[in-house]
């Protein structure tokens, strides 16, 4: 829905709430355009073959915003990439005028860079990763070693969540020595030139991720009694260490 004229709010049963959404996914993909959009575009699930993703009664909604001189767009039946493909080959799965293709074209490209803008959220993981770090020493200060160490270990996973997001990917999973493996082998050597023993940093950390929680990954005793000071030290030093190269790849990026 590219618009932001909401006299269409108030067309006779259509439901206030769901205009209302339709009309702020306008102003937030209006939102930094230079010029003010004037073409209406209506992406419909008409055509989708699952009858579960579809809305009731959107056909006749379809009709009411085509008088209204709305564009009807089935994106399932022109896919997003194929569509802008058309686009740029100048004809349009919808209309042929040259202004549907040119507002088609403009629609595709704001919604696909508000998606990737949603996809990198890596400055909010390293920042809640250096949250953790500090949280970590706060810990290891009141004798909490063990929740100090796993901290630690918090720190650099989410940390390196940061630099895949930075990189166009993500990194699901707990591992470490995983989610290092999995970037790409640029950035993966430019880390390891960055911290010496890197590799054997992360299979430290990657091995306080259970034990320090639960008592039954332990031969006795509860975690807070197998963690000290020596451990959370050691901890902290290692996830110091990685931050700190990571935030430098970050920034260089």
């Amino acid at each position: 829905c590219w618009c932001r004229n909401r006299a269409c709010a108030s067309m006779p049963g259509t439901s206030t709430v769901w205009w209302r959404s339709a009309v702020a996914l306008g102003d937030q993909l209006a939102d930094g355009v230079e010029a003010e959009p004037v073409d209406k575009i209506y992406l419909s699930r008409t055509a989708l073959p699952d009858d579960r993703r579809r809305i009731p009664g959107e056909a006749e909604l379809e009709q009411a915003l085509e008088a209204r001189g709305w564009m009807i767009w089935h994106p399932s039946i022109s896919c997003c990439s194929c569509a802008c493909s058309g686009l740029r080959g100048g004809t349009c799965p919808a209309r042929r005028q040259r202004q549907a293709r040119q507002s088609c074209w403009r629609a595709c490209w704001q919604m696909q860079r508000l998606q990737n803008e949603r996809m990198n959220r890596s400055k909010d993981w390293f920042h809640q990763a250096a949250a953790d770090l500090a949280q970590a020493q706060l810990s290891a200060e009141a004798g909490h070693h063990e929740w100090a160490c796993f901290a630690c270990h918090q720190a650099v996973e989410k940390a390196l969540k940061a630099i895949h997001l930075q990189q166009g990917q993500q990194s699901w999973g707990h591992g470490l020595g995983r989610s290092f493996r999995e970037l790409p082998p640029a950035v993966a050597a430019e880390l390891a030139n960055a911290v010496s023993d890197l590799e054997d940093r992360l299979r430290v950390l990657d091995a306080l991720y259970i034990p320090t929680r639960y008592p039954d990954s332990l031969p006795e005793g509860a975690p807070t009694d197998h963690f000290g000071r020596l451990q959370s030290s050691d901890a902290l030093s290692h996830a110091r260490a990685l931050l700190d190269a990571i935030r430098l790849a970050l920034a260089d990026a």
